[in-house]
């Protein structure tokens, strides 16, 4: 399992500094180990990232299809923020696809699963994003109510890079 995490901690700075196929390798290899371990997390996670890799690269298709597999490998384990993180991602592809509305859908998936096990710091980040969402639709009223839950969360447990969403 170090194995696993050593290849997705490449493959995310070969993502960070733009080398999107060298990314791709990384996360297949830790999606091959994962696999011959049958690590159902591990799997989940991996194809999250290569969805990830895909929603930077602009291939909104590809990176819906590999969050989707995510997705799937999330429900089978018991870490349910792994299945929030993974709907904040589906919500963000939308988002940038302009399908606001399903993006707030995600979004809002996202944000109950962190209610439900209170991660504060990704409630502030799609508080900004559903924000953003409703922006979009020209529902300024709803996007002011998010933007404005995401500023007092950001602030309440004062982090500054939270601010910055908001």
């Amino acid at each position: 399992k170090d194995l696993i995490t050593a290849y997705n901690n490449m493959g995310v700075i070969s993502k960070e500094i733009g080398n999107f196929p060298k990314a791709i390798d990384y996360y297949i290899q830790s999606l091959n180990i994962a696999t011959a371990l049958k690590d159902n997390r591990g799997i989940g996670r991996s194809y999250s990232n290569i969805g990830i890799v895909y929603r930077n690269m602009k291939n909104f298709d590809k990176a819906l299809e590999y969050q989707l597999k995510a997705l799937y490998y999330d429900s089978l384990g018991k870490e349910k923020n792994s299945m929030g993180k993974t709907y904040a991602n589906l919500g963000n592809i939308y988002l940038e696809k302009k399908d606001n509305k399903t993006a707030i859908e995600y979004f809002e998936r996202s944000l109950k699963i962190f209610m439900e096990t209170n991660d504060r710091p990704s409630m502030a980040i799609i508080y900004n994003n559903t924000a953003e969402a409703y922006s979009e639709i020209g529902d300024f009223k709803k996007a002011l109510q998010y933007a404005r839950a995401g500023l007092d969360l950001a602030e309440e447990i004062k982090d500054p890079m939270l601010k910055g969403h908001a």
